[in-house]
């Protein structure tokens, strides 16, 4: 009985955390955007390999502004700062990541959030990784 609850535990783990997956076209831009406001904002260079995954994401206290620098940088926010659903789905060309985007957005209540704080960066960062 153990071993069968601990099969599923592990099971489950792994169909809950899924890393996101971006297109083949904005895997650069993504990775030069994220080393210059790794830069910008004094963030070990290192810890961007653990920003697409929410069982690595590092604390907003070591991010600081970094996920608030990205987004901007990528221009992912309209002129209202609300996250853009059309800008931020560009990102991916996988049918299946795409749909875990797509929910999580909506999950998430993106189209009505302001994102104008590093701490709103963060959070936004934070809501897409723990459900995609």
């Amino acid at each position: 009985m153990k071993t069968a609850f601990l099969v599923f535990i592990v099971s489950m783990t792994f169909v809950c955390a899924e890393k996101l997956r971006y297109s083949s076209e904005f895997v650069d831009v993504i990775d030069a955007a994220r080393r210059d406001c790794a830069l910008k904002e004094n963030v070990d260079i290192q810890l961007l390999s653990l920003l697409d995954d929410i069982k690595d994401l590092p604390s907003r206290e070591t991010l600081k502004c970094l996920s608030f620098c990205v987004i901007r940088k990528l221009n992912l926010v309209n002129s209202q700062s609300i996250l853009s659903y059309d800008k931020t789905i560009q990102l991916f060309d996988d049918p299946d990541m795409i749909a875990e985007v797509s929910a999580s957005y909506i999950k998430c209540d993106f189209k009505e959030k302001e994102m104008n704080t590093c701490d709103d960066g963060y959070d936004i960062h934070k809501c897409l990784l723990v459900n995609v």
